[in-house]
């Protein structure tokens, strides 16, 4: 909620200053709100794929504390198997969701595979053609380090 809210207050804070100044663009905004929105994405799928272990974990502990409590090894283990397939997914739906989201992403990450296919260079100048002219990202700011 405090990074729901701390986007909503950046957005109004882009909001009074583009309306101050005459020449700002709207694309920059947008690719604000774009990257916000897919930051908050990430952090969702987070969320929602560490709960079953976090619970697991409380239910363990809670049985350690207080012996006297059931304790359904079988509910457990079935707890267990899914929090387990949450957590693979969680590593890997990231990158899922950078491919989708993400243009810029998309056009290192095919420069990138199509450099290995032909055989050509793998060196950072090809993956820097592909970052966008603006360079507002942090990925383009630090390719050029």
């Amino acid at each position: 909620m405090k990074l729901i809210n701390a986007i909503r207050r950046s957005h109004q804070l882009q909001n009074k200053q583009s309306q101050r100044a005459s020449g700002s663009s709207r694309t920059n905004r947008t690719s604000i709100e774009h990257y916000s929105s897919m930051l908050v994405i990430v952090v969702l799928v987070f969320l929602l794929c560490e709960i079953p272990d976090f619970v697991l974990r409380i239910w363990i502990s809670l049985h350690v504390f207080f012996p006297g409590l059931p304790f359904p090894v079988v509910l457990l283990r079935t707890v267990n198997v899914v929090s387990n397939l949450f957590l693979t997914f969680n590593s890997c739906v990231n990158f899922l969701i950078y491919c989708f989201m993400g243009r810029t992403f998309r056009k290192i990450l095919v420069n990138m595979l199509a450099r290995r296919n032909t055989g050509g260079s793998r060196s950072m100048r090809s993956v820097r053609g592909c970052v966008s002219a603006r360079g507002a990202s942090a990925l383009g700011t630090s390719l050029r380090k």
